[in-house]
């Protein structure tokens, strides 16, 4: 019976997903579905010098873009703003990129909680030989394999409430869209955004 529940962890941990991470990368995001009905459904979000530009992946026109100075492009378009749209355009931008921050973080705290699955189940492969080999009990297997196991929980617990955070931000994200698509015509006009 033994065994058969460390040939199980071993399978697990073995084949734990890992996200990959790379710092250098460009960022894209695509939404099929919205936190809000419409949200940026089937919208690219890209990131580029500090610029927030979304298009439609089915549409040949539609480009938004919000630049780091809280300009506003609509399709290759400068559009005035007043202080309102203006003050609409800093609260999605900074949300935005704190929402990028937020899930580029809990990215990388998921492959290094992926790696360390996988060093659990390898844990497991070398304690099932040492088992074999050594007067290691497989019950000594099973107590450090289920300590390692626990560190692994309390952290994956941390990083769903970072999750809960993002989700957040993310519908908070949403209720400026809708603010200021209410409050900018060009956007009103794009059906997308």
């Amino acid at each position: 019976m033994r065994k058969s529940v460390i040939a199980l962890l071993i399978v697990a941990f073995a084949f734990s997903p890992t996200f990959a991470y790379d710092d250098n990368c460009d960022r894209n995001w695509s939404r099929s579905h919205g936190v809000h009905d419409g949200f940026l459904e089937d919208v690219d979000i890209d990131i580029d010098d500090g610029t927030i530009i979304m298009t439609h992946n089915r549409r040949p026109k539609g480009m938004v873009e919000i630049t780091e100075d809280y300009e506003l492009y609509v399709n290759g378009r400068l559009l005035a703003t007043n202080d309102e749209q203006k003050e609409l355009l800093k609260d999605y931008y900074d949300l935005t990129m704190e929402v990028v921050e937020y899930a580029t973080q809990i990215g990388y705290e998921g492959a290094k909680i992926g790696v360390s699955g996988a060093a659990i189940g390898l844990m497991a492969v070398g304690g099932v030989f040492k088992a074999l080999m050594t007067d290691y009990e497989f019950e000594e297997l099973e107590d450090d394999l289920e300590e390692e196991a626990e560190e692994l929980e309390a952290r994956a617990e941390e990083l769903a409430e970072k999750a809960e955070d993002l989700e957040d931000i993310a519908e908070e994200l949403a209720d400026v869209h809708d603010d200021l698509r209410r409050e900018t015509p060009e956007l009103r006009d794009l059906d997308w955004f």
